[in-house]
């Protein structure tokens, strides 16, 4: 409540209404939601902050494939030697110790990549971590 206050142009009675909401169960998701929208809304208009929504509904909550993919080259090198040569992790030990928490998957079938030898094919799509979407060219 205090950051629809601070950061966004509504007014009280619409602020008392939301704080009225989540005591009366709205999931806070939601109005975490609203307030994101409301703040990219001001800073780069109204398009783009439904774009950014949209986005991020697509990708986590439906998990569906992004359109935007980040494509790096991996030229017969490991999955672990092409993303920290483009530069998507820091080091081999990120990449180690993402594939052992089974935070690295590819995006079509799920699979989960542990194996720091693993190497990627043409036009695979992987989820790196919780927010990071690439794929082989």
């Amino acid at each position: 409540i205090k950051y629809f206050t601070l950061c966004t142009d509504f007014s009280l009675e619409q602020i008392s209404e939301i704080e009225k909401n989540l005591k009366n169960g709205l999931n806070p998701k939601e109005a975490k939601m609203q307030l994101a929208f409301e703040i990219t809304k001001i800073y780069h208009g109204e398009k783009k902050a439904v774009s950014a929504k949209e986005d991020w509904v697509s990708k986590f909550e439906k998990k569906e494939i992004p359109l935007d993919l980040t494509e790096i080259s991996s030229l017969g090198k490991s999955l672990m030697e092409a993303l920290v040569s483009n530069k998507i992790l820091l080091s081999n030990s990120a990449f180690q110790r993402l594939a052992k928490e089974g935070a690295i998957s590819n995006l079509e079938t799920k699979e989960k990549i542990t194996d720091i030898h693993f190497i990627s094919k043409k036009n695979d799509k992987f989820k790196i971590g919780k927010k990071i979407f690439i794929k082989i060219v």
